[in-house]
């Protein structure tokens, strides 16, 4: 699925990325989704495994707004109120939801998935790459010596 280097003020390009790419994977396993034959923890499995991932492919490096966390939580939470066949009326909280599917809202998946990347950057050895960027080792500073610029 890839990532791309971006601003931040670009994040909004990324993360309708990450949308579009997954109503389209919702879409594709409509049959799994609307089959009776198949157990709601089976359609669970599939969901985590196929769409939440594709939601969250990436955010290890994103730096998002409450707004935009907002935002990808009401998508995950459509997403689950559809495979579960949960209409507006029924009133059932986001929280209920999720309790229901035995799946974490995406502020906490964010968190979880940004402070195991964390520790796995301090883990790291000074060496490579990512923890070089992440720590600002890259650039070499130089420090100037006493006296008159030459």
């Amino acid at each position: 699925m890839g990532s791309t280097l971006i601003t931040f003020r670009d994040m909004e390009k990324e993360l309708s990325r990450h949308w579009a790419l997954a109503i389209g994977k919702f879409v594709q396993l409509q049959p799994i989704w609307s089959n009776n034959h198949i157990s709601l923890h089976t359609k669970i499995v599939f969901y985590k495994a196929c769409i939440s991932s594709t939601i969250l492919c990436g955010c290890k490096s994103w730096a998002l707004t409450q707004a935009q966390a907002k935002k990808l939580n009401a998508i995950h939470m459509g997403f689950l109120r559809k495979l579960l066949g949960v209409k507006w009326w029924q009133k059932l909280s986001n929280e209920e939801v999720a309790a229901i599917c035995n799946i974490e809202l995406i502020p906490v998946m964010l968190s979880k998935t940004c402070m195991r990347w964390a520790r796995h950057m301090v883990r790291m050895g000074n060496i490579r790459l990512p923890r070089k960027i992440l720590f600002g080792g890259l650039v070499k500073v130089r420090v100037r010596g006493w006296g008159r610029l030459k």
